[in-house]
């Protein structure tokens, strides 16, 4: 109940007045208010275990004046009552304002938000020894059975904590965004999720996942379907499936925050919003170890890591994720620029030009901003180039043309090509390291100097030529 439905309030009596001034009062209010209501009211303030209920619901502590002067605010000068909440005792304060709430019915996000935190941490405050002195004092006044214990309070204050979740979820339902209303209340009530929430925004919170909950199941199995299109066709999908995939996060988000950050005051992790989240880690994961899409994972892991922060155990794992994604990534980077500039090389060695190679392999070992891992991998190539020619010669191309016709042609004779004449070898012209498989067929493996004596050889026919021609 609301003060105005208080019985208090009815029939016009204070919490210091007697059972008799409260039975004279209800007789003579009887002539204008419902008959009923006068008996009901007076048998809640004048019988000791009925009155504490109502007591709760008024304004203990308060006199009589006050009370009234109180009343008289709430109903006719809201803007001067919401200016005179200081100091205020939490139990009174959290009934006045839950009557201004009812009574008033504020529309506006920011002004609700702060009334409804101002509520909870007004609740959160009572000291219930205190408030039963309170009513107490009244009691002795009205000479009224003093109530015994703490615990009776506590217990008759589980209904008052009803009603004014009540009032609170009302207002909520009155805002146009709920969830932003509630996730603001929830962070500054937690301090973004670090302290443990009062009670009444937990018990806020757990009325708003009930009335959610069908939305959300119906939004995360819409996103679960955007997953499995992803999976069945990662490559031709992913493009084309993210847009809507992060639009329907981005929802599940805006609804499920303020659920997740009360979860994370607690130090534990929403069940729904993990479950959800895993799902989207497994997707990241699929495509980044049978796909190698590894920026792709990385857009997905790092939309999880935004949108579920507020999973403290399942976040511990998304930022390893983010840096073994970004470790391969770097990898690949490094990879593709060594491939880059190797990948030429080799393709020279390829095709016989490996003086060439040697200089392009030099010209980046010389430069001082080389990679240290690409000028090993470099050194390694030269070495190996190196030693190959010392043992093989250049490497070439194709093998050398063996023909000749009524033996004139070109032949090999041990591992030199000559040019033959009637088959004998008449000039050196190049010189292989080869292996012979057989009838006439040889496997070449690299291009050789040729030998001193048969450099002399080249030239001394050159100069006969010449003299030849001289003469």
């Amino acid at each position: 109940m609301n003060l105005f439905q208080n019985p208090f309030f009815i029939i016009g009596v204070s919490t210091r007045d007697s059972k008799q001034s409260i039975v004279d009062a209800c007789d003579a209010k009887s002539l204008t208010v419902d008959a009923d209501v006068c008996t009901r009211s007076r048998a809640a303030l004048t019988q000791p275990r009925n009155r504490l209920s109502a007591e709760l619901a008024w304004l203990p502590g308060y006199s009589p004046v006050g009370a009234k002067v109180l009343i008289e605010k709430i109903q006719k000068e809201p803007t001067a009552f919401l200016s005179s909440l200081d100091g205020m005792a939490p139990l009174p304060r959290c009934n006045a304002l839950a009557t201004f709430l009812e009574h008033h019915k504020p529309n506006t996000e920011s002004q609700i938000t702060g009334l409804l935190i101002d509520v909870a941490q007004s609740f959160e405050r009572i000291d219930y020894s205190k408030l039963m002195a309170a009513i107490n004092e009244d009691r002795q006044i009205a000479k009224i059975p003093a109530v015994q214990d703490v615990e009776s309070i506590k217990q008759e204050m589980q209904a008052r904590r009803e009603y004014i979740i009540g009032v609170m979820k009302g207002c909520l339902n009155n805002t146009k965004a709920p969830d932003k209303v509630l996730t603001k209340i929830v962070e500054t009530t937690t301090s973004e999720g670090t302290q443990h929430p009062p009670i009444l925004v937990d018990d806020l919170t757990e009325k708003y996942t009930q009335e959610v909950k069908k939305y959300l199941d119906q939004l995360a199995g819409q996103i679960r379907n955007v997953i499995e299109r992803i999976q069945e066709k990662p490559k031709q999908s992913f493009e084309h499936q993210m847009p809507t995939l992060y639009k329907y996060l981005k929802t599940w988000d805006q609804i499920a925050q303020p659920i997740q950050l009360v979860q994370q005051s607690k130090g534990l992790d929403d069940p729904h919003s993990k479950e959800l989240a895993q799902d989207l880690r497994g997707l990241a994961l699929e495509i980044a170890n049978t796909h190698d899409m590894h920026s792709e994972a990385k857009q997905i892991t790092k939309i999880v890591a935004k949108l579920f922060k507020e999973l403290p155990q399942f976040a511990e794992r998304v930022a390893e994720d983010l840096t073994a994604l970004d470790s391969l990534l770097e990898q690949k980077r490094k990879s593709d620029q060594v491939n880059k500039i190797i990948d030429p090389i080799i393709q020279k060695i390829k095709s016989g030009e490996s003086e060439q190679a040697l200089r392009e392999i030099n010209s980046v070992l010389y430069n001082t901003t080389t990679d240290p891992e690409l000028r090993n991998t470099l050194k390694e190539i030269k070495e190996s180039l190196e030693e190959r020619i010392t043992k093989h010669g250049k490497p070439i191309d194709s093998a050398p043309s063996l023909h000749t016709i009524n033996g004139v042609g070109t032949t090999i004779y041990g591992d030199t090509l000559y040019f033959v004449f009637l088959f004998i070898p008449i000039i050196p012209l190049a010189r292989y390291s080869l292996e012979s498989q057989g009838g006439g067929s040889y496997r070449f493996f690299g291009k050789l100097k040729l030998h001193k004596w048969q450099k002399y050889w080249q030239y001394a026919l050159i100069g006969l030529v010449i003299f030849w021609i001289l003469k």
